[in-house]
């Protein structure tokens, strides 16, 4: 359900990114936002990866138990990729908390600078403004 649209924000932010770094002539503020949209979406895409690494288990039931001394609830167990999310039981999951709302701010700040570089460039390149 939310899945669709983060692919779609992701592809956006790609185009724009290589639409303007294919171009020379930025000014240095619009250069900064599309390379800062990139490492945004890079550090997005490590901080997914880092969150995915934590859902991995061979046995779910002896990583709850033995790593983390939780018990493991098969009516509440489950994974998402989207949230990241992998439950031992209704209080606990493998995924660190914090992981999905810094996904989420990394793509909003990669997707603002990106339409800030893109509208940058767009209000330089107008004949109309002094």
């Amino acid at each position: 359900m939310f899945v669709i649209p983060v692919v779609l924000l992701m592809g956006a932010l790609v185009a724009v990114c290589v639409a303007c770094f294919r171009r020379r002539s930025f000014t240095k503020r619009v250069r900064w936002c599309a390379d800062a949209a990139v490492c945004g979406l890079a550090a997005a895409a490590v901080v997914y990866a880092w969150g995915g690494w934590k859902m991995f288990a061979w046995d779910i039931e002896e990583t709850c138990g033995l790593q983390h001394g939780e018990i493991w609830d098969p009516a509440f167990a489950g994974e998402s990729y989207f949230p990241l999310s992998k439950r031992c039981n209704a209080n606990f999951d493998l995924v660190p908390s914090f992981v999905n709302p810094t996904i989420i701010v990394l793509l909003a700040a990669s997707a603002a600078l990106a339409v800030f570089a893109c509208f940058s460039q767009r209000a330089r390149k107008d004949p109309l403004r002094p």
